[in-house]
């Protein structure tokens, strides 16, 4: 009798064992996955403004060129891309920035439908300011 409750007490001493074991792997894999998700969404961000300067860009070019129909369009594309990132992402330290930017969308849109090269400037600082955000972000290491 005493050996049968020996054994009961060393198989549970075993099984509690590998049970705290495989829950500190469990909880391991947990923590690493959920930094990985962070970092998963920090580099959608990046990926998201970095879309946003190119456009800010390609407009640049089209106004330079101008290319003041194909500028509207773009505009259109640029400032509702801001928008959309502003509403996903509200509580970003970068929220303020993309408000400004989006606070010149009627003046340069304005501009351009009068084909006016002086909207040139605006687009440029959007796209200085996008720029500082993306520098400011965490590299993908």
């Amino acid at each position: 009798m005493k050996k049968v409750i020996f054994a009961l007490l060393l198989i549970g001493a075993v099984a509690i064992a590998v049970y705290w074991t495989q829950h500190r792997k469990l909880l391991a894999v947990q923590r690493n996955l959920d930094s990985a998700q962070k970092r998963v969404e920090q580099l959608q961000s990046t990926e998201k403004i970095c879309r946003l300067e190119n456009l800010a860009l390609d407009l640049t070019q089209d106004i330079q060129a101008g290319k003041y129909a194909d500028s509207l369009k773009l505009s259109t594309e640029f400032f509702d891309g801001v928008r959309n990132l502003i509403i996903q992402q509200r509580q970003a330290s970068y929220s303020p920035v993309l408000e400004s930017i989006l606070q010149t969308r009627d003046t340069v849109t304005a501009g351009l439908a009068k084909g006016d090269s002086g909207v040139l400037a605006s687009i440029s600082n959007s796209s200085e300011q996008l720029r500082h955000i993306i520098a400011q972000r965490p590299s993908a290491k």
